[in-house]
């Protein structure tokens, strides 16, 4: 049985240059400074909205330090640089819903497109998605606390419903294993609910769908 040390960085770092290493260094001494934590991000946002060409040095900086990419294709050779180091990677398309039913949709193809892409590669172990960007907060915020759901709110929880069991059986299709991402506490009761009913579909005979 192999000894693992979450104290051992070299495991983690060994695939990185001294470069690399001297520039993630330098951008977390920069969080050092709360000033720049607390304003940074809206003056970003406002660089931005003025149309300043920084958007190459956010690229550079700290989302290259934190994502692996833009795109599932955009991603794949940072994953695969890690698998080749020992070291899994998660297809994670990290975005809640905009509360709209156009929204929902359109992560539910995303999430797809990433469950297809997991199959039969070793470099992502699993898939995972936030049940917050395929249904409507509020909703399953109601249904967790077993308030009365109004005919439209129904319909949007049977949808909600629906999706979440067509990524779980895209999964079981496909072989991957699929973590349902944990949610703020008031709305966890429903999140939970849908889960453990495919829990119950797909893991028959192996486990396909987790909870977190």
């Amino acid at each position: 049985m192999m000894n693992l040390s979450f104290d051992d960085t070299e495991v983690a770092f060994a695939h990185k240059s001294k470069a690399d290493l001297k520039k993630a260094y330098s951008l977390f001494q920069a969080f050092s400074y709360p000033a720049l934590v607390k304003y940074g991000p809206s003056m970003a946002n406002f660089a931005l909205s003025l149309g300043l060409p920084i958007k190459g040095l956010i690229k550079s900086t700290i989302f290259h330090q934190f994502c692996g990419g833009e795109t599932i294709e955009g991603s794949n050779p940072s994953a695969l640089e890690l698998y080749e180091n020992g070291i899994g990677a998660i297809l994670d398309f990290s975005v809640e819903g905009e509360g709209s039913s156009a929204s929902y949709e359109a992560t539910f193809k995303e999430l797809s497109k990433v469950i297809v892409e997991a199959a039969n590669k070793p470099e992502y172990p699993f898939a995972v998605f936030k049940c917050s960007g395929i249904g409507e907060f509020s909703v399953l915020e109601k249904a967790s606390t077993g308030e009365s759901l109004s005919n439209d709110e129904n319909e949007q929880l049977q949808l909600f419903k629906k999706r979440v069991g067509a990524l779980c059986k895209l999964a079981s299709e496909n072989n991957v294993k699929l973590l349902v991402d944990s949610e703020e506490s008031w709305i966890q009761e429903a999140v939970d609910e849908v889960t453990y009913e495919n829990i119950e579909l797909y893991n028959q005979e192996k486990a396909v769908v987790y909870n977190t």
